[in-house]
């Protein structure tokens, strides 16, 4: 019985790895929400991103890090001179 315990400990470290992956992809994806919703961009635009990373997890968070925040980085423009 032993034995066949030892055989099957890698599953046991497996499982552990793959709970810690699945907490921190859970974490990104928690952040890339927060983040959208803290962003200023009008509402649709706010939608269709937080649609996309609730539907498609991984790849609506990947589009979002590459295309989303990028579209949102304008710099604020001086409407006050001194």
């Amino acid at each position: 019985m032993i034995l066949l315990q030892d055989d099957f400990s890698w599953l046991l470290e497996l499982g552990f790895v793959a709970i810690i992956i699945g907490i921190v992809l859970l974490l990104i994806w928690i952040w890339a929400i927060i983040d959208i919703l803290k962003r200023p961009m009008n509402g649709l635009m706010k939608l269709i991103w937080i649609a996309l990373v609730i539907f498609l997890p991984f790849l609506g968070v990947l589009l979002y890090l590459f295309f989303g925040r990028a579209t949102n980085n304008t710099p604020p423009t001086r409407n006050n001179r001194y």
